[in-house]
């Protein structure tokens, strides 16, 4: 069934978003690589046609490491230092991908310096980490990136935003030591560290040459605390941006509702005060004897349609209209029969532009 959030969310258009812990759900963000690297802060030797080569990187999980301060370079990282080239990387990446420690590949342009470049890219629980490099050009074998950034803290929510030095690394590869050196190859290969200050262009000067920032532009999340059944409530990987609809789905995973009871969500400004669980209710239970209401200040309830078993989903259209972006509003699903009704769990979703 569609809906529209107009009607029931611009009272709740001035919240703020809060930590939601991300039990289930994706998040957008936006990783922005901002490069203050220019013959003013590094004039030893200062190449014409500074520049980095093209992003790349992922989401992954904690037990996937692409590179690591005091790890040997692979080589992916190897030729992506020394030439700027993606390829052995992407094909790591690509593994990684294949084997369940990484989710998708995050890329971009590369981009002259002093400049910024921003990528966006979707994240999920199950993989909550982003790692991305790109050569410092030229450069013997030299690099900024992000190893392992965290995007749940410590409470295991979606974080809002980080900001990280862009330090320039070595990759161990090649003794060159400054910008256009010739190729030397570091036989055997040393560990990443960072760029030498003792010689060449950073000597008495900053090994920092820019920002790292990520930022979170719109997400969405199951939560609850094993009162309701765990699945009752689901959201696919539409993402709540402007002028884009997102779908979620209402059921009963242990069948205790009887069959065409009607699916409903709550749609509510704020989460129950006990988030993320809530308020137990006698006689509100799918299964069990109570339900957890989850959320608070109810703007509105969406009927849905006739649960038969299987999934009843509502699509619900995020308007384009800025009064909605950081606008966090919060669903809880249910079942409703003449004689019973049964609570699902519920779903923050933070709104943001395309």
């Amino acid at each position: 069934m569609n809906h529209t959030f107009s009607s029931l969310l611009l009272s709740a258009a001035a919240l703020l978003a809060g930590s939601l812990p991300a039990q289930n759900g994706s998040a957008i963000y936006e990783v922005t690589f901002t490069s203050t690297w220019s013959q003013a802060t590094h004039p030893v030797d200062f190449p014409s046609g500074a520049h980095y080569s093209p992003l790349i990187g992922a989401t992954h999980d904690a037990s996937t490491v692409f590179w690591m301060p005091g790890g040997l370079a692979t080589a992916g990282i190897e030729t992506m230092a020394e030439t700027g080239g993606t390829g052995p990387l992407t094909a790591e990446i690509n593994a990684a991908i294949q084997n369940g420690g990484a989710e998708r590949i995050v890329s971009g342009s590369g981009l002259n310096s002093p400049g910024s470049i921003t990528v966006r890219f979707t994240a999920f629980p199950s993989h909550p980490k982003l790692s991305i490099v790109t050569m410092v050009a030229p450069s013997p074998d030299w690099f900024v990136g992000l190893n392992g950034a965290d995007l749940l803290d410590k409470n295991g929510s979606w974080i809002e935003s980080a900001s990280f030095p862009a330090t320039a690394w070595d990759a161990g590869t090649d003794s060159g030591v400054t910008y256009t050196s010739p190729n030397l190859d570091t036989n055997p290969k040393e560990k990443i560290a960072v760029v030498s200050t003792t010689q060449g262009p950073f000597k008495g000067y900053s090994t920092t040459l820019g920002t790292w920032t990520i930022r979170r532009v719109a997400s969405t999340m199951v939560y609850g605390c094993g009162v309701n059944p765990k699945g009752s409530m689901t959201v696919n990987d539409d993402a709540p941006l402007l002028n884009r609809s997102v779908t979620f789905s209402v059921t009963d995973p242990t069948r205790s509702m009887p069959m065409g009871a009607q699916a409903f969500l709550l749609v509510a400004s704020d989460a129950d005060p006990m988030f993320p669980c809530g308020t137990k209710v006698p006689g509100l239970g799918m299964a069990g004897p109570s339900g957890e209401v989850l959320v608070g200040s109810i703007l509105g309830v969406l009927p849905g349609g006739a649960w038969m078993g299987a999934p009843v989903p509502f699509t619900l259209f995020v308007p384009n209209d800025p009064a909605f972006v950081g606008v966090t509003a919060y669903l809880q699903g249910g079942l409703a029969s003449p004689l019973r009704l049964g609570l699902a769990d519920a779903v923050a979703v933070r709104m943001g532009r395309q």
